[in-house]
């Protein structure tokens, strides 16, 4: 192999590295949620609290879960709330999960595109997603158990590079691939001289 047929390579090699882009992947996180306790105020020392790692700036877009849970006297379903949030507690979501005014037990399913509802945040750069299983009132006592079901996270990440570039991305590559065969023409002049 030349060292002018070296160069061109090269120039082409330093033309192609940037091109690289980047696509959104959708993935789901599914929690389960048999025996989870929901008992003091939000940040209550004895709150069950989870973290899930889902990669950098992940952005949550839906929410939805089947769940039964109950309300032990005298708490009230309503009262059973969830946070989800970033790990620096600075964006995210607090909700209850039922309007049920009233202790006892209940199945429901619910599902949400949190966009539609304007409640789609992104995460920090350490990826990190904040549960906290808290109450609306601190009964004493137990207030809340979540005996059986899933809550499930729809999320979108940067994923890897992507196989085709962007529009932007083939007027670079053809440009570089043009300044190449220049330069390469050029010297093939000067060796031929």
């Amino acid at each position: 192999m030349n060292s002018c047929l070296k160069t061109t390579l090269m120039a082409g090699a330093l033309v192609l590295s940037p091109i690289a882009a980047t696509t959104a992947s959708a993935a789901t996180l599914i929690i389960p949620m048999a025996g989870i306790a929901s008992n003091g105020l939000e940040g209550s020392a004895g709150n069950v609290v989870r973290t899930y790692l889902l990669g950098a700036n992940a952005a949550i877009t839906g929410w939805s879960y089947s769940i039964s849970m109950t309300a032990i006297d005298p708490s009230w379903l309503n009262e059973m709330q969830v946070l989800f949030t970033n790990s620096a507690q600075t964006d995210g979501v607090r909700i209850s999960l039922v309007p049920y005014q009233h202790p006892g037990s209940v199945t429901v399913t619910r599902s949400f595109h949190l966009a539609d509802l304007g409640l789609a945040f992104n995460l920090a750069p350490d990826g990190i997603l904040r549960l906290e299983f808290c109450e609306l009132y601190d009964d004493p006592g137990r207030d809340g158990l979540y005996t059986a079901g899933t809550m499930t996270f729809e999320y979108t990440t940067s994923g890897s590079p992507s196989a085709v570039p962007e529009p932007a991305t083939w007027g670079l590559m053809i440009a570089g691939f043009a300044m190449a065969g220049a330069a390469l023409r050029r010297r093939r002049s000067a060796l031929a001289a």
